[in-house]
């Protein structure tokens, strides 16, 4: 069993700033050490974003400027989903219609080497789905190695935990982890380091059979 443990990021309303919609959070994965539930030991890491959309709606601003605002990654990633001209999801790119705009950006995850090959990943992403996604339209994860990440500082992970995790070829590293978060229901966006999932359509019975 994994336990996820989170540190919620939110500021406090202002006038303006992208930070008012954009929430962080970052989490610590651990489990039970060889079964003693009294033992538990840090296997991951996992961090992203909750983005509110419709309270930046509710007060008629600009989504576009809040995702520029934020940073270079947030600006591609607005690309990727929304009709600029109408501030709305581009059509064709959901199945059904959401019924919460807001969205869940898992942005990096990492399962330290030596605790690899028992699907901790995939379950903390489920955990964070079951904490905060089901109260979003869609689910985000990016399928993109850890070096290419530019809010990742890779000299302080190679120090800290290795390089092991470090895909060398960004394309292919893509397609692998893409293929990987497939088995949890995520499908990419073609064209894009994104995977997504609709809340609307997914089946939370996967949680539970996923996670037993």
């Amino acid at each position: 069993m994994i336990e996820v443990w989170y540190h919620l990021y939110s500021s406090s309303w202002a006038e303006y700033e992208p930070e008012d919609y954009i929430s962080s959070f970052s989490s610590t994965i651990v489990t039970d050490d060889c079964g003693n539930m009294e033992k538990r030991v840090q296997v991951g890491e996992m961090n992203g974003y909750l983005v509110q959309v419709n309270y930046a709606r509710g007060r008629h601003e600009d989504l576009f400027c809040i995702f520029d605002d934020h940073s270079i990654d947030f600006a591609t990633c607005f690309g990727r989903l929304f009709d600029k001209r109408r501030n709305d999801f581009k059509k064709g790119l959901l199945e059904v219609p959401p019924i919460n705009d807001d969205i869940l950006l898992i942005d990096d995850l990492i399962i330290y080497p030596k605790y690899r090959g028992n699907s901790l990943g995939l379950k903390a992403i489920m955990n964070v789905m079951k904490t905060f996604g089901l109260s979003c339209g869609i689910v985000l994860c990016q399928a993109l190695s850890l070096q290419y990440h530019v809010s990742r500082d890779i000299k302080d992970f190679k120090k800290r935990i290795g390089t092991k995790l470090l895909f060398v070829d960004r394309k292919s590293s893509i397609s692998k982890i893409a293929k990987h978060l497939q088995k949890i229901g995520f499908i990419r966006i073609r064209g894009t380091t994104l995977c997504l999932i609709e809340t609307a359509v997914w089946n939370m019975e996967r949680y539970s059979e996923f996670c037993a």
